[in-house]
């Protein structure tokens, strides 16, 4: 597949050479959205080229991404009782009851996944081809050819090593090397999704002026600004559970491709969905609807095991008139997922 870089306010085969994850996917078609909405006459065209962009991005390049060790798609897990998971390059990860573990980005040279609350233990092949990338919370664990443990719950995440090496990254320790027999447990600052207060529309909410001699209130910030700014898991939690799917009842299609995004890179994708269908079903002659046909088509595909489904909804990204970089890119994947 061909695309102009120059065609773009930033070049795509340097992103693509990069480790782009998928919050650096969101921040650059947030960007191109900015640029095309000011520059151009028209603004169909800008929002194809804009959705071209931004799935350019999206759908895998190059060589096969980590898959399953009997050869199937990486999705998302979370098994009813304690398991092993194997992959296709003898790596493995084991999940006690209960533990999530949720693909974000799944390149050949990047794999990037989230950890629900529980305990998983990981076991990385050294020297493969590829970047690991393991985020519980706030909290990034970066691989560097290792076995480790991270046990998660609403309290604390805590890393330990017991072989090899990894890198702790978290706003309250900065970034920590860990070695075998070296363990760092980090206190959540955050309350559990379920004591948080569904705040106002509005961007942000100020605080009323203080009475004399009273503490200053904290300044709360809503979902949306927290979106808009790339914190998703903190726009998750401001949500709270159910709210991407309340949210999603009233929402223009601007803020149901927000709600998307926020749920998938928050890393609960199956909350995503709820938001990508409302667009399709209700919004379907805006540009964005293409797009959340093939981000849908994908999820589907790639992280919830719907493969039904996921066809479907690139049928219908091919029925809302794609333009020609996407189509054969999603021909070709209907093509390799035909069923026998």
């Amino acid at each position: 597949m061909s695309f102009a870089p120059e065609h773009l306010p930033e070049r795509i085969g340097d992103v693509l050479e990069s480790d782009v994850d998928e919050e650096r996917a969101h921040r650059l078609w947030q960007g191109t959205r900015k640029r095309m909405t000011r520059r151009s006459r028209a603004p169909q065209a800008a929002a194809l080229a804009l959705t071209a962009a931004v799935a350019f991005l999206f759908w895998p390049q190059g060589p096969a991404p980590l898959r399953f060790a009997d050869g199937s798609a990486v999705a998302a897990v979370q098994p009813s009782e304690r398991a092993s998971i194997a992959f296709d390059d003898e790596s493995t990860v084991v999940l006690t009851a209960g533990t999530s573990l949720t693909p974000v980005a799944n390149r050949a040279d990047y794999f990037e996944a989230v950890v629900g609350e529980g305990r998983i233990v990981v076991d990385i092949v050294p020297g493969g081809p590829r970047r690991w990338v393991f985020r519980a919370g706030e909290a990034r664990v970066e691989v560097l050819g290792t076995q480790f443990t991270i046990a998660h719950d609403a309290a604390s995440v805590i890393v330990s090593v017991s072989r090899g090496r990894v890198r702790v990254r978290h706003p309250s320790i900065d970034t920590q090397i860990l070695e075998a027999g070296d363990e760092v447990r980090i206190e959540s600052e955050q309350p559990a999704a379920d004591e948080v207060e569904d705040p106002a529309p509005e961007a942000v909410v100020e605080p009323l002026e203080p009475a004399v001699g009273s503490a200053p209130q904290p300044r709360r910030v809503s979902w949306r600004a927290l979106a808009e700014r790339g914190e998703h898991a903190e726009a998750y939690r401001a949500l709270g559970r159910e709210g991407v799917a309340t949210r999603s009842q009233r929402a223009s299609a601007r803020e149901l491709m927000l709600l998307a995004d926020v749920a998938r890179l928050s890393g609960h994708p199956s909350a995503a969905v709820a938001p990508l269908e409302r667009l399709l079903r209700d919004h379907s002659e805006q540009p964005e609807a293409a797009l959340a046909a093939v981000i849908l088509g994908r999820l589907q595909l790639e992280q919830l095991g719907q493969p039904a489904a996921g066809r479907r909804s690139l049928e219908r990204a091919l029925e809302l008139g794609l333009p020609r970089v996407l189509r054969a890119d999603v021909e070709r994947r209907l093509a390799e997922t035909q069923p026998e």
